[in-house]
């Protein structure tokens, strides 16, 4: 199977992937379609048990999950879509408003033991792995 990656950055809403309407995608039984989650992801790193040295697998970090808005016949137009809640009782006053944004708060964790698996940046580059997630 072919590996996807990130071809190329026209500014800094887009990136273009090489994955078009005339690939086949076999994992996902599909061409590629406008409304497909990607993830652009890190090099991943073995995770071993630390009281059996056994493999447990490879964690690939993600950098950013996006979405294929334009499809062309090799590659395709990913962005970063954001969706607004919409409140009936938005439209009486802008303070009872919904919206929803997922935040990830420190842990307390042994600072000595941290693997700093994404590296030094969590920038997207070009040649960058991008992976389908399942809906």
């Amino acid at each position: 199977m072919k590996e996807i990656k990130v071809i190329a950055i026209p500014d800094e809403t887009r990136l273009l992937i090489n994955y078009g309407y005339e690939d086949d995608n076999e994992s996902l039984n599909s061409y590629a379609k406008e409304g497909q989650r990607v993830a652009v992801v890190a090099d991943g790193v073995n995770i071993s048990d630390p009281d059996t040295n056994d493999s447990l697998g490879e964690y690939t970090p993600i950098k950013e999950k996006l979405e294929v808005t334009d499809v062309f016949a090799k590659f395709s137009v990913v962005r970063n879509v954001s969706r607004k809640e919409s409140s009936f009782l938005a439209s009486v006053s802008p303070m009872l408003r919904s919206t929803t944004k997922k935040t990830f708060d420190p842990i307390f964790v042994n600072t000595e033991q941290i693997l700093n698996i994404n590296g030094s940046t969590d920038m997207i580059s070009v040649g960058d792995k991008v992976i389908f997630l399942q809906k």
